[in-house]
């Protein structure tokens, strides 16, 4: 009996030599994931408390309180992933390793949703602003749905992960593992549940490419058509007042006149209804008066449309990239089985560090509000005001 409990005691030494070790390798990785809560969490933070009551004006606003909600949960749930990390040959405990990937699973599957239901929202405002729009209550219910959707989603990595035995590369040992299970490694049940997030993920990507072109589509004709707008306008202004002596009044009123109505047989230019009065005689003075167009509001909220899609669109290809590496490395190890025994202790690092790029979700999107929304920056700015005078 003693010599069984000595064996076992040897046995666990030796695998926290081992994965003390490995562990070495990996400081870089448990830098980069701190660094990430370290940002994350004030930064999101901070929009949770500035936008908690103007989240209330509109959809977009409440979209920007609603991810920022769950990237705060996403970097709370990074020291449960730093465990993971740190125990890498001798995990402790199944109910923390199926509490460490479903809380992983639940918020970053509900951002994924929720950047669907904002390019919707997005396409509604730019493509269609005279339809129906997504009201702030519709958002708050839509938000919900993509709780339960990542919940639906996730609960059966509640039955399929917990402690898996792993050789150890390079020695004769096995250690323990935060991954599937010893008795569901290439089930049918696992190839199903991770056949069902390859195809979430593939219909995600596809809705928003598919959404965000068509988006840029209008974008950029919008550009377009203000451009020509604004030649339009510059042209009328030149020939709006003019004063001319006797001989030469009469015609060069006729050829203003001719000129601006043609511009004004343009779609461009139809907007502005330019009116043309005046008289013809000696000194005598051509206005064009140039009226307002009625839309002149709809077109200003058009372009805080146009500034919010073009953010959002940045956030979704940010999505998209940091989780190309965690998919196409997990392709890889399916499809090979010798991938991972082959590699050194430097490259398996590598992979394991790629392996969670996707957090980089959990930070980054205050810095791209800050970088891109002056709006943005003037709410944070605002708030801080507010705070430090009641403190006062």
């Amino acid at each position: 009996m003693e010599g069984k409990n000595t064996t076992f005691i040897d046995k666990e030494d030796e695998l926290s030599r081992l994965n003390s070790v490995e562990l070495q390798n990996l400081i870089p990785l448990l830098f980069y994931l701190g660094i990430i809560a370290a940002t994350g969490i004030p930064g999101n933070l901070i929009i949770c408390l500035s936008y908690r009551q103007i989240s209330q004006r509109s959809s977009s606003r409440f979209f920007i309180w609603w991810l920022a909600i769950v990237d705060t949960i996403s970097c709370f749930v990074l020291f449960l992933e730093m465990v993971n990390v740190v125990h890498q040959f001798d995990f402790p405990n199944s109910w923390l390793c199926k509490l460490t990937i479903f809380s992983t699973l639940v918020p970053i599957l509900t951002s994924g949703c929720s950047l669907c239901l904002i390019s919707i929202d997005r396409f509604l405002r730019v493509c269609r602003p005279l339809k129906t729009q997504i009201t702030v209550n519709k958002a708050k219910k839509m938000s919900i749905v993509t709780v339960g959707v990542a919940l639906f989603f996730s609960w059966p990595s509640l039955i399929l992960y917990g402690i898996h035995d792993t050789p150890i590369p390079g020695t004769n040992m096995t250690g323990r593992e935060c991954t599937i299970q010893n008795k569901y490694q290439n089930s049918t049940s696992t190839m199903i549940y991770q056949s069902l997030l390859w195809l979430l993920f593939i219909a995600s990507l596809g809705f928003l490419t598919v959404m965000y072109i068509l988006i840029g589509k209008r974008i950029f004709a919008q550009m377009n058509s203000f451009s020509k707008k604004e030649a339009c306008k510059n042209t009328a202004q030149e020939l709006s007042i003019g004063s001319f002596d006797d001989t030469s009044t009469e015609a060069c009123t006729q050829r203003k006149v001719q000129s601006e109505s043609s511009l004004c047989r343009t779609s461009s230019c139809s907007q502005y209804n330019s009116k043309i009065s005046g008289t013809v005689g000696n000194n005598s003075v051509v206005v064009i008066q140039r009226g307002r167009s009625q839309g002149s509001n709809t077109s200003g909220r058009q372009s805080k449309a146009r500034k919010s899609a073009i953010i959002m669109g940045i956030i979704s290809v940010v999505f998209i990239v940091s989780f190309l590496p965690y998919l196409i490395l997990r392709a890889l190890e399916a499809f090979d089985e010798t991938f991972l025994v082959s590699m050194t202790v430097t490259e398996r690092a590598v992979y394991k560090s790629f392996l969670r790029t996707y957090f980089l979700n959990c930070a980054i999107n205050p810095f791209i509000y800050c970088a891109c929304a002056s709006s943005f920056r003037e709410e944070i700015r605002a708030y801080f005001k507010r705070v430090i005078t009641k403190f006062r």
